[in-house]
């Protein structure tokens, strides 16, 4: 997860199958633009645990606004096969999960795509903010303060916290 497409790399389902076949529980983030339906069908096939699928818009020209392109129906639509697929064989996985990256400009949308989601049996819902990787994207952050820590009075309330370096011969120092 993070950066990418993962299903953009040939070699994905075999790894998925085999992180399976080692009895871990296995998941997958994906913006779900690559999943027709030999892909589904094979993520059921295999057992994979949750797929997640970011979903940042509610409608196909909020979803293209931060998602740069409007694939909004087609990812529905893939999920709802994804879903006849799960009722058809009887198996409830993989579950699906929603990511939704928060910003400015569409967290008026994420009541709608929870409702979505619930829609296409998704049981488990991930908001995040945004993490700016361009000047543009700061300012889109719900709350900015966070990487201005130096901006913030610290707390009387909280404890200062000092982390342990590594040290080759163990030596541990905790200061609080």
């Amino acid at each position: 997860g993070g950066f990418g497409e993962p299903f953009a790399h040939p070699g994905l389902l075999g790894m998925v199958a085999a992180a399976k076949s080692t009895g871990c529980p296995v998941e997958l983030i994906t913006n779900g633009t690559m999943l027709d339906e030999e892909t589904l069908r094979t993520l059921v096939r295999i057992r994979l645990d949750r797929l997640w699928v970011s979903i940042d818009g509610a409608t196909p020209e909020s979803y293209a606004d931060v998602r740069l392109g409007d694939t909004l129906p087609q990812v529905l639509e893939s999920l709802a096969r994804l879903r006849e697929l799960r009722n058809a064989t009887a198996t409830s996985l993989p579950r699906l999960g929603i990511a939704f990256v928060a910003m400015k400009r569409n967290i008026a949308d994420l009541p709608e795509v929870i409702r979505l989601g619930q829609h296409l049996g998704a049981d488990r819902f991930s908001v995040s903010n945004v993490l700016p990787h361009t000047p543009e994207m700061r300012e889109q952050m719900l709350y900015a303060r966070s990487l201005d820590a130096e901006d913030v009075e610290p707390s009387r309330w909280a404890p200062e916290l000092s982390l342990p370096r590594i040290e080759p011969r163990g030596r541990r120092e905790v200061k609080t």
